[in-house]
């Protein structure tokens, strides 16, 4: 029913709307005449329609307002007016085209265009009306249906017996596929065991590797570039690396004093202690004191990291041979 009734209405619209130019009225000492055309009558939410209006002017005549057609319909949003004039012959015809924006359905009839104007002579202003067009708004989904369709319901899934013995079968086969494989990898590695060993590598001595990065610190653009802050920092760094390495000590956590106070502890002469001492204290006042060395102090400060290095790993490898050759000796 309801649709059939929205039908009859679009027919009406269209019979009413349709854009064939009508002339409103005349008047006697001055031609007058008003017609408008909608374009389109029939539309959808938010499609633009265009309402043009002729008035066609005598020679003698002036047009002083033009209400607009949609300024009692709420419904619609005036979105641009082109006014403009052409002349023929002794008369003028203005044309006007109002852009409005539908945002509801429905059948809407647009306001009475009123148009005020006067003559040579005339006192008071004439009014000229010509009656509002019908259109037609449909929404954007098809009229026939509801425009809000049913909620789809969920999917239910339904395990059956052929889906749950396929399930396990399939997981059946996985597991073998895992064993089967894990036995094959088993059995390889008995077969060839060197294959699946990764070959050791012997560590190398915590003086070789300390020693070799003072070097590459010594080789490097840091004391001609003049980054003197850099240079002592990553030769304090390395020696107190070789330090945890070689003594077990965590030297990178320890202020300068800290780390005197343990390598006392471990019995080391004072001359060893007095070139460690030289060395980290050098490093500190670049670092912290901001002093400003120059390039022969810098290498001389390395110098003495690379004799520190040199004497506390010959010492402990002959302390480790002395307690070698005393086991031998008691047995």
């Amino acid at each position: 029913m309801r649709s059939t009734t929205f039908k009859k209405l679009i027919c009406v619209a269209l019979f009413l709307s349709s854009p064939v130019a009508v002339q409103a009225q005349a008047t006697a000492d001055a031609v007058v005449t008003l017609r408008s055309v909608v374009s389109p009558d029939t539309m959808t939410v938010g499609d633009p329609v265009q309402l043009t209006v002729y008035i066609t002017l005598g020679p003698r005549t002036q047009v002083e307002t033009i209400r607009s057609p949609f300024a009692g319909t709420p419904q619609f949003e005036l979105a641009d007016v082109q006014d403009s004039t052409l002349r023929t012959g002794n008369a003028a015809i203005r044309k006007l085209v109002f852009t409005a924006i539908p945002f509801e359905t429905g059948v809407f009839v647009t306001d009475s265009i009123v148009v005020l104007y006067r003559t040579a002579g005339d006192t008071v202003a004439k009014k000229l009306s010509f009656p509002g067009s019908l259109i037609v708004v449909k929404s954007v989904l098809d009229q026939d249906a509801d425009d809000i369709k049913p909620e789809k319901q969920p999917f239910a899934f339904e395990f059956s017996d052929q889906l749950i013995l396929l399930t396990v079968l399939i997981l059946l086969a996985l597991i073998g596929i895992i064993i089967v494989t894990v036995l094959f990898w088993r059995k390889r590695r008995r077969i060839h065991p060197a294959i699946a060993e990764e070959p050791v590598f012997p560590e190398r001595p915590p003086a070789e590797t300390a020693l070799e990065a003072l070097q590459t610190l010594r080789a490097s653009s840091l004391l001609a570039e003049n980054r003197f802050k850099e240079f002592h920092t990553k030769a304090s760094e390395i020696l107190r690396i070789y330090i945890e390495d070689q003594f077990r000590v965590e030297a990178l956590e320890m202020t300068t004093p800290q780390l005197l106070s343990n390598l006392r502890s471990f019995e080391m002469q004072n001359e060893l202690v007095a070139l460690a001492a030289r060395f980290l204290e050098s490093c500190d006042l670049v670092k912290f004191a901001k002093h400003v060395p120059t390039p022969s102090q810098s290498d001389e400060t390395l110098t003495l990291g690379i004799s520190f290095v040199s004497k506390t790993s010959e010492s402990s490898s002959d302390s480790s041979v002395s307690s070698t050759g005393e086991d031998e000796s008691k047995r």
